[in-house]
């Protein structure tokens, strides 16, 4: 009952029990809407969906009552120290890559960034995509289509001028690997990657 991106518990996308009953009904309804599959898939689907963590049956849904704010006591304990953590290698990825040519994420002074991804940006993302899967890095694209591309969108959305930035987004983004408990050996395998690409 959590979600694999946000590490949330009782967001859906995925559980886990060794109690039966409780595995059996805790089906998520709206798992096969857009907004729960993966890479593009998620966001070409047709169908809409709730995407909503009370979609769960309801015995799931009374476990978790109980269950999300023990996770989050427990959870926030470290938020300090992993925020802190995400800030450092936010850090060393920008004076590691500063003579890439890379679009980078610029931390403003009057804020506190915690870095939750470090989206960088390159005309030639879908090269640097590609160079760094066949190096073994992880990445990822979190949005490659705008939302009047989401085909279930399409209705719904309605722009007066066509949104520029958005598609140039939709174009250019990578996610590059970024967690609190990311090993400094990782990042500098991935930083290579990087640079060996430009």
């Amino acid at each position: 009952m959590f979600c694999p991106s946000s590490g949330d518990a009782d967001s859906a996308g995925d559980a886990s029990s060794n109690c039966t009953g409780l595995a059996t009904s805790a089906v998520c309804t709206d798992a096969q809407g857009p907004f729960w599959r993966s890479s593009r898939a998620r966001q070409a689907a047709s169908d809409r969906a709730a995407n909503s963590a009370s979609s769960s049956a309801t015995s799931a849904s009374r476990f978790s009552k109980r269950f999300r704010p023990s996770v989050l006591r427990v959870k926030l304990r470290h938020l300090a120290a992993w925020n802190a953590r995400r800030r450092a290698h936010a850090a060393r990825y920008r004076e590691a890559l500063a003579e890439a040519p890379l679009r980078r994420p610029v931390e403003r002074p009057d804020a506190h960034h915690v870095y939750h991804q470090f989206v960088v940006q390159s005309p030639r993302r879908d090269a640097v995509r590609d160079h760094l899967a066949r190096a073994g890095v992880a990445r990822l694209v979190h949005y490659q289509l705008t939302l009047q591309e989401v085909d279930a969108l399409r209705e719904r959305v309605v722009f007066r001028d066509a949104p520029e930035r958005a598609a140039e987004a939709a174009r250019t983004i990578l996610s590059l690997p970024i967690y609190p408990e990311l090993p400094v050996a990782h990042q500098q395998q991935v930083i290579e990657a990087v640079l060996a690409f430009h």
